[in-house]
């Protein structure tokens, strides 16, 4: 029972440190619904992988401490009127996410689907 209960632990440590160099938390992802550390649940509108991202903005790469993280998706969310922009990096087992508020000018020239 004991071995059990330190396996659960460990487990649990290793997922929480995953993402403890983001300032931004993913706490649930589901289909096309996340929630952030904030504990509003943002629709996604647009899941975009590190393919199809040519926004000059946004590093191909991302140097923390002494791990080099690559992209690996761009999400665009939308809650309550607000619209947000996730970025994820990765690295193995390694999750960094920023986020970033868009305004309504750059909104009006990002597509948010493919239907047109």
């Amino acid at each position: 029972m004991n071995k059990l209960l330190l396996i659960i632990l460990v487990c649990t440590s290793t997922l929480s440190y995953s993402q403890i160099l983001s300032e931004d938390k993913v706490l649930y992802e589901h289909k096309n619904q996340i929630v952030l550390q904030d504990g509003r649940p943002y629709e996604i509108l647009t899941n975009k992988p590190f393919y199809d991202i040519n926004d000059p903005t946004i590093p191909q790469h991302k140097m923390l401490t002494d791990h080099v993280l690559r992209l690996n998706r761009v999400l665009v969310l939308r809650s309550e009127g607000k619209y947000a922009e996730l970025i994820e990096y990765i690295k193995e087992d390694f999750k960094y996410y920023e986020v970033r508020d868009l305004d309504r000018l750059k909104l009006k020239n990002t597509v948010l689907s493919g239907n047109q």
